[in-house]
């Protein structure tokens, strides 16, 4: 995978200079997602995102003037900001590419959002990408990306969401003879 200095620059300085409050641990550069098949998205969060609503976008191009591709989430599909994964399926016919996801909260700005690294798309184009958008972060309102026909660019099945594995209580030690 070739990268350029400056989109390693710019994307390194997009993300320390957000205040997002996940870290994506899936896709990433080692990832394969294929048109028809599944695709997981797995974070974790802090604790103040609990009870929050989470959106998942697919992205492609350059991480500075991205091109928007869809809202995964879209259809009443968000996935609670907590969970640690979701499985998105079956994935549409995109073109085959460069992609990476964007994750964050329902209706915040996108300097609430995290990103994922670069992974594979393998499609035939059978449902196109939009025109670019500029990633600004001082963007307030994550509605602003373009009308999406959503019957033919999302997953059409509901999304397998993980919840969080709860910590173990906190055993006594002091064991009774």
């Amino acid at each position: 995978m070739k990268f350029s200095a400056l989109s390693i620059a710019t994307l390194a300085t997009a993300i320390t200079t957000v205040s997002a409050s996940f870290n994506i641990d899936e896709p990433w550069a080692e990832s394969t997602w294929t048109a028809g098949g599944n695709g997981t998205v797995a974070w974790n969060s802090t604790l103040e995102e609990s009870g929050k609503w989470c959106e998942i976008h697919l992205l492609t191009g350059d991480p500075a003037a991205a091109t928007f591709v869809a809202n995964l989430t879209a259809n009443n599909n968000l996935v609670p900001c907590n969970y640690t994964k979701a499985i998105l399926y079956p994935l549409p016919d995109y073109p085959a590419g460069d992609y990476f996801i964007r994750l964050g909260p329902n209706g915040a700005g996108m300097d609430h959002f995290s990103y994922s690294g670069n992974f594979k798309y393998i499609g035939n184009g059978t449902v196109p990408a939009h025109p670019p958008i500029a990633l600004d972060s001082a963007d307030t309102n994550v509605n602003t990306d373009p009308v999406i026909p959503t019957e033919t660019i999302v997953p059409t099945n509901p999304i397998v969401a993980t919840e969080p594995v709860s910590q173990p209580a906190e055993s006594n030690s002091a064991a009774t003879a």
